[in-house]
């Protein structure tokens, strides 16, 4: 591994999900990592790590040399069990001040702690919450440099509701389902925390972050039930359930009365998105986990593929989930046509089109100009083997966008399909999906590459926004 000129990297919290991703970029991206943990076997490559260092934050004398050597700490720890002990308070709260001591102790240069989402209005009714917020004010108390993350949530939090889909067939939401809520992968995380640690301007702060998609919880609770092929059944629990479970559980274990309290935040609360990051996309996600994936290969399979050898014009440059979604279009054509014929076919297609992609944009484009949002979305078409370049026509008032697509993936799908051109079951009803999705989006087809043009060429336009 060549560590070059990087700083010296302490993960603590490694052999959990968020820690475990941001463990497995700092890897790949050639950082010196060592990896604190009670048990090397639970970590997802303990081969990779360049030093694995023993011990337990709430046991501060087995912590005497972790910093030795490092530039930067970055700690995830905490409980989320409904085990009665250790408590949070334990872990969550000493633990990290005990990482803080140790790193201080070392004069270690940077600490980055993972905090949660509207920290400050949840600690005055979540526990959780009070304790790691209070690790956070310790830490800007510290004298080092700082930096702290706030998530919204993270994927493997939504493969919870998955879980209990597929063994129960149904999932219950915390209120009413219309809270939003932009869900994040702990790749897409780690690759932030790697720019982070190298960016010095980034220094001193605390981000709410989030993914790259926005939800109401019910938009995932369906989501889940489209990836499982099954029908939705959601139920609601209201806040005032929530917490009368939470007032009960008090007295007999308080991990599960500040877990529940956690809960009842998330059912009051209408929004706990923050800062978009990052390009994996929930549903491929969930569809990775429908195949069979465990919750760690379903996330590295998101990873886009390594395409620089690939000539432009093939689609073998795309991962294998994103070619088996491209291929499904066709496939479902191919039946639909075989058995109602050509316009029925498109016709089936054309159906909850238009609600998928103003789920998909909508997180894109709202509030910010069009050029802006189109760029963001730049990776989710790399995913698809496309090559997309994004040009802002905005002019006397009109917010306006040219995406230019250099490759097509579809080509050689419609050849093998019998069809001369892929642009009937694709691009075209795209764009008509977006427009009824959008009323005030206006959007045509310049050029497409199936017609032997030289790069499909899409234009958008709309007035601004007030």
């Amino acid at each position: 591994m060549n560590h070059r000129d990087l700083p010296k990297v302490l993960v603590a919290g490694g052999t959990g999900y968020i820690g475990g991703g941001v463990l497995e970029i700092l890897q790949q991206q050639g950082f010196w990592v060592r990896a604190l943990c009670r048990d090397p076997h639970r970590l997802r490559d303990p081969d990779r790590c360049d030093d694995i260092f023993v011990g337990e934050v709430t046991r501060p004398e087995t912590l005497k040399g972790l910093c030795q050597g490092i530039d930067v700490v970055f700690s995830s720890i905490g409980t989320r069990s409904l085990v009665r002990k250790p408590t949070f308070w334990e872990v969550d709260y000493q633990g990290n001040l005990n990482l803080l001591e140790a790193a201080k102790q070392e004069n270690v240069k940077h600490f980055i702690f993972v905090s949660v989402v509207r920290g400050s209005e949840m600690a005055r009714l979540s526990p959780i919450a009070e304790a790691r917020e209070k690790v956070a004010q310790a830490l800007k108390e510290s004298g080092m440099d700082y930096t702290i993350f706030a998530p919204t949530g993270f994927f493997n939090d939504m493969a919870e509701f998955f879980f209990a889909a597929q063994k129960r067939g149904a999932i219950r939401l915390f209120g009413d389902g219309l809270g939003r809520i932009n869900p994040l992968s702990s790749l897409d995380f780690g690759e932030e925390v790697a720019r982070t640690i190298l960016a010095s301007e980034r220094r001193n702060e605390m981000r709410e972050v989030g993914g790259c998609e926005t939800f109401t919880h019910g938009q995932i609770a369906e989501l889940v039930f489209q990836a499982l092929e099954k029908e939705p059944h959601i139920y609601y629990l209201s806040p005032w359930v929530i917490s009368l479970v939470a007032t009960f559980l008090r007295p007999f274990n308080y991990n599960a009365y500040a877990l529940f309290k956690f809960f009842e935040f998330i059912a009051r609360t209408p929004d706990v998105t923050g800062e978009r990051i990052g390009w994996r996309r929930l549903e491929d996600f969930l569809s990775n986990l429908a195949q069979g994936m465990s919750l760690i290969d379903g996330e590295r399979a998101l990873c886009p593929p390594e395409s620089a050898n690939q000539p432009e014009n093939s689609t073998s440059a795309v991962r294998p989930s994103a070619q088996a979604k491209l291929r499904g279009r066709f496939e479902k054509f191919a039946q639909l046509r075989d058995k109602y014929g050509t316009a029925k076919a498109i016709g089936v297609l054309r159906q909850g089109l238009r609600e998928r992609r103003k789920t998909l944009m909508t997180p894109f484009i709202a509030g910010v100009p069009l050029a802006e949002g189109f760029r963001r979305s730049i990776p989710i078409f790399e995913q698809l083997g496309m090559k997309m370049e994004v040009v802002d026509l905005s002019n006397e008032g009109k917010d306006g966008v040219l995406e230019i697509q250099r490759v097509c993936p579809y080509r050689e799908l419609a050849a093998e399909f019998g069809l001369s051109s892929p642009c009937q079951i694709t691009c075209d009803l795209e764009v008509e999906a977006i427009q009824e999705a959008f009323p005030d989006l206006k959007g045509r087809i310049l050029s497409k590459l199936a017609r032997e043009d030289c790069v499909c060429l899409f234009k958008y336009e709309r007035e601004p926004e007030s």
